[in-house]
């Protein structure tokens, strides 16, 4: 493929691209971890903890890191967070803390913005590989909506059913992309009729 030449504005053009590989079956347990620390350093753990799944409860916290999660203990995790029915701004404000876990390979990323030697749309080019590590399964897809605006879908993904888990990937990609501009906005476009996809407009200045 020739290389995409991104300040030129055409038909919206699919740039990155993971799957398809049947629908996500395993979640890394560094996700569930950060999420959990997040939860505790609000104050929200000992609630959460009352709403979880019993025969999950255990399995959680006896996580340790980097292993794959199975979907269905992952969705056990998102359902008592959603039950937690915490504000978009709480939920955004997770999502950051765990945009910085090394495992998500954020800390490359981002000291590639602070040395000057990356943009937006190099983060976007990176971002299928580093979604393989997070996620076993699944399509992930970027679009190519303009010069400064991209759209990210995700498929095959139960996950994309829980508020707080789209809520949180909108604000780890709020928290990884404020690096590389001035100013990010993300907007959560997934149609309500579906549970297995999520989509994102991504626009920047």
């Amino acid at each position: 493929m020739a290389a995409l030449r991104h300040d030129e504005v055409d038909e919206p053009e699919e740039i990155t691209r993971v799957g398809p590989s049947g629908p996500c079956v395993a979640v890394r347990s560094t996700m569930i971890l950060a999420s959990l620390k997040a939860l505790r350093r609000r104050g929200c753990l000992e609630r959460y903890l009352s709403l979880i799944d019993p025969g999950a409860r255990d399995p959680l916290l006896a996580l340790a890191a980097p292993v794959w999660v199975p979907i269905a203990l992952a969705e056990a995790h998102y359902a008592a967070c959603d039950a937690l029915a915490l504000k978009t701004a709480e939920m955004l404000s997770i999502g950051s803390d765990v945009a910085r876990i090394d495992a998500s390979g954020a800390h490359v990323l981002i000291g590639l913005a602070r040395a000057g030697g990356a943009d937006v749309w190099s983060l976007l080019d990176r971002l299928p590989a580093n979604w393989r590590r997070m996620y076993q399964g699944g399509t992930f897809r970027t679009i190519k909506a303009g010069p400064k605006e991209a759209k990210v879908q995700v498929e095959g993904n139960r996950l994309a059913r829980f508020s707080y888990w789209r809520m949180g990937l909108r604000g780890i990609g709020e928290g990884l992309f404020g690096h590389f501009c001035a100013r990010v906005y993300i907007r959560d476009t997934t149609d309500p009729r579906t549970d297995e996809s999520a989509s994102y407009v991504i626009s920047w200045a």
